[in-house]
C-alpha cells in the first residue's frame, strides 16, 4: 500500500534574494489603488463592464492597507456613491 504524499514533490521554498528580506511598500499600493479611483469613470470607459470591480478592488485594497478613512474624503465618498447609483440598470 503507498503511503500518503508518495510520489508527489514537495513544493519548493520560495526563491531567496541573496539573503535580503523583500519589504512591502504600503505607500506605493495605495498610490496604486488611488490611481484607480481617480481614473474612474471616464478613462475606463473601454472597460464598461469592469468597471464596478475595479471600484471594488481599489476600495478593498485601500480598506485592507487601513488608508480607507484616511485617503477618501467626504466629496470623494459622495461623488463614488453618485457613480455607483449612475451605474445601476433600471427598468
Amino acid at each position: 500500500a503507498a503511503h500518503k504524499g508518495e510520489g508527489v514533490e514537495k513544493p519548493s521554498s520560495p526563491p531567496k534574494s541573496e539573503g535580503k528580506c523583500i519589504e512591502f511598500n504600503r505607500k506605493i499600493h495605495i498610490g496604486y489603488f488611488l490611481m484607480h479611483l481617480k481614473m474612474l469613470p471616464e478613462d475606463y470607459e473601454g472597460f464598461d463592464t469592469k468597471r464596478m470591480m475595479i471600484l471594488y478592488l481599489a476600495l478593498s485594497g485601500l480598506d485592507v492597507l487601513g488608508a480607507l478613512d484616511k485617503h477618501i474624503n467626504k466629496k470623494m465618498r459622495e461623488r463614488t456613491i453618485k457613480w455607483i447609483y449612475a451605474m445601476q440598470k433600471t427598468p
